[in-house]
């Protein structure tokens, strides 16, 4: 009980006044190992979720709702923006790299939220069509005063959290001459998350992003005229919101010797 209650002062943001005037934060209770655990995952859990989130508004290329995961300002270069040239890499596929937008400083500096925007939105333009984006958490550190609520419904970082992270994100579309792109990058970050709303990046720097090429389409899709489409509304509506579902199998289901696929979906299943 008394740790509980300690971790309720610290999480109502006490103030303690010292003698000489100086308004000072209380101090946070260290957690016992296992609460840490616990706490850990619940910070770690509340990033994943809200950076799928962050997925779905870069999808829609909506930059308003994006622009609410960044702070006001970010230790970040530019985001590289600029394709380089493409290399052929294997029969049908080439690949390319990124470069910052020219005359960009390379190195991270604090720059505004809109400025980094600005440049992630031209890196947008590129795509004729964006078909999906993902970003994940990799890997995250949190700082030994990075607090959960306790007894939230779904893991939920308490306002002032902080910590590191390694962010890996995709997009999945079309360039400007309609050819198959896969863009892939990883960035180092770090977050913070605020009074309201979403974690936000204070730091941002991509430390890798190229794209893969598609000099043809090898596949054409003939579901629908065989018979066997099934069309689920974009990632991110209902009931299309969670990411657990997604997978396919193919076993001989009824043992006549031909490969039958089953099919994983967010309400009902398939087996074809």
């Amino acid at each position: 009980m008394h740790t509980r209650w300690f971790r309720r002062i610290a999480l109502a943001g006490m103030v303690l006044v010292l003698p000489c005037g100086v308004a000072a934060q209380a101090p946070v209770p260290p957690e016992s190992e296992t609460a840490r655990l616990e706490t850990i995952e619940d910070l770690s859990e509340s990033l994943a979720n809200e950076v799928l989130d962050l997925s779905v508004a870069v999808r829609d290329r909506d930059l308003p709702r994006v622009g609410a995961y960044f702070a006001d300002s970010i230790e970040a270069p530019p985001f590289p923006s600029a394709p380089g040239e493409a290399r052929p890499q294997v029969k049908w596929i080439s690949l390319h790299g990124w470069a910052p937008p020219s005359g960009a400083p390379p190195d991270p500096r604090p720059i505004p939220r809109r400025e980094f925007l600005a440049s992630f939105a031209a890196f947008l333009d590129h795509f004729s069509e964006i078909e999906d984006v993902r970003f994940k958490v990799r890997g995250a550190t949190f700082d030994a005063d990075a607090r959960s609520v306790p007894g939230a419904k779904e893991p939920t970082a308490a306002p002032g959290a902080s910590g590191s992270a390694t962010i890996a994100f995709f997009v999945w579309g079309r360039d400007g001459q309609g050819r198959r792109e896969w863009a892939r990058g990883t960035a180092d970050a770090r977050v913070r998350k605020p009074e309201s709303g979403p974690w936000q990046f204070t730091a941002f720097k991509v430390t890798k992003l190229d794209s893969q090429l598609s000099a043809t389409d090898l596949f054409s899709e003939v579901a629908v005229p065989a018979g066997v489409g099934a069309t689920l509304p974009p990632y991110g509506e209902p009931p299309n919101t969670g990411f657990t579902w997604h997978g396919a199998a193919a076993p001989d289901w009824n043992g006549d010797g031909w490969l039958d696929v089953f099919v994983t979906g967010p309400q009902r299943n398939w087996l074809y």
